[in-house]
This record gives C-alpha cells, structure tokens and sequence, in this order.
C-alpha cells in the first residue's frame, strides 16, 4: 500500500516562562538539610537538573502553548489563516472541552 499524504510542518515554535528556580532553591525550600538530613545540592547531583521554569499562577497550559504558536508562526513567516490544524500535546488539561488546542488555534 502506497499512501501519500500532503500534510506538513513548516515551523516549530517553544516558550519557556521567564520564572527560574534552581534545584537547591527547591531544596532549600522544603528544608531538606534541616528536615530530611538531605543536603540541598542532592536533588541537583542526583537528576543534572540545575533548574526548571514556573509559569505565573494564573497562567494556563494554552497560554504557554499561543505563545509558542507565535513564536513558530513569526519563524516561518506564515499567516495564521493558512493553518489547516492545531495539534496540542500536553499532560494538563484545565477543561474537559473543548480541547486545550481549539483555544490555541481561536
């Protein structure tokens, strides 16, 4: 069987919140030296992971997502009503319906 389909990407998009936190920031928090006799630089020496990003409280999953959405669209050049679909993948889902990417693509 031979299929051919005309679909394609033309450009990948990412975000990232401006909010960083380290890994011994979030040991420190929990107290991990004075609690759980953990030094704050284990969560750090156990993962590689030095930090992460947190998004503002209030923001959602889609926020994240239209922003990157924007991003993809200005590297490519394309004009948003050229987008045939919207493929959202995520493991936070705000809403039951509709799903998470019809508000990326409205």
């Amino acid at each position: 069987m031979n299929i051919t389909g005309f679909s394609r990407i033309e450009s990948i998009g990412s975000y990232v919140p401006e909010q960083k936190i380290s890994s011994e920031e979030l040991m420190d928090e929990i107290q991990s030296e004075t609690r759980f006799n953990v030094p704050n630089t284990w969560l750090e020496d156990l993962t590689g992971i030095r930090s992460r990003r947190f998004a503002e409280p209030e923001a959602n999953p889609s926020d994240l997502a239209i922003e990157a959405g924007r991003a993809a669209l200005e590297k490519c050049g394309m004009d948003p009503k050229d987008i045939a679909m919207v493929i959202y993948c995520g493991i936070d889902r705000y809403w039951v319906e509709p799903a998470t990417s019809h508000r990326v693509q409205r």
